[in-house]
């Protein structure tokens, strides 16, 4: 009983826990990149169809980002070239090591100055060259579309943008309807 009673209130409680996530001008601007999808996510908003909006919200678009998190192992994965670790100048290694030397064991690829210290660390030779854009390749990632909505930036593989609003959305509903629960609908 307990259990089921915890899950009602988590149910009820997500449509206010997302509205308070966004502010009212980042709820617009998710509002107009719905209604600008005239193939998918138009079509939901003039139907109210808050469920199926979510799955939208969620879904990856074509838009790339920066990652604001990246281990270690993610940037230091398949493909990783472990022979240029050795041909790092006493410098260079110790910029590599910065850039993880947290407790999350991470770095913010998002932040100019980390790509200029990946890039700093990873100059040189051809093949640190190769390092630096493998690495940099994986501090990429395509943004969901709730996440392009409120994105800044061109937001290509050469130019990503960058996140000005990460996560997922947990509920439609503030996207739909408005407080009274007339549907906002799409200009």
């Amino acid at each position: 009983m307990t259990r089921f009673m915890l899950c009602v209130l988590a149910v009820l409680c997500a449509p206010l826990a997302f509205a308070q996530s966004l502010t009212p001008a980042q709820m617009a601007g998710v509002r107009s990149a719905a209604c600008a999808d005239t193939n998918t996510a138009r079509p939901m908003m003039l139907a109210g169809d808050a469920n199926a909006l979510i799955g939208w919200l969620n879904a990856d678009s074509t838009f790339v980002v920066w990652r604001t998190r990246l281990t270690r192992d993610e940037a230091t994965g398949d493909g990783f070239d472990w022979a240029q670790a050795d041909n790092l100048t006493s410098g260079q290694a110790r910029i590599w090591e910065w850039l993880f030397d947290n407790d999350r064991r991470a770095t913010n690829p998002a932040s100019a100055s980390v790509r200029a210290g990946i890039s700093e660390a990873w100059k040189g030779t051809a093949a640190k060259l190769a390092v630096a854009t493998f690495v940099l390749a994986a501090s990429k990632r395509p943004a969901n579309n709730i996440e392009r909505a409120l994105a800044t930036g061109t937001g290509t593989t050469a130019t990503p943008g960058l996140l000005t609003f990460e996560g997922r959305a947990a509920t439609a509903t503030p996207i739909v309807y408005r407080d009274d629960g007339s549907l906002w609908g799409c200009p």
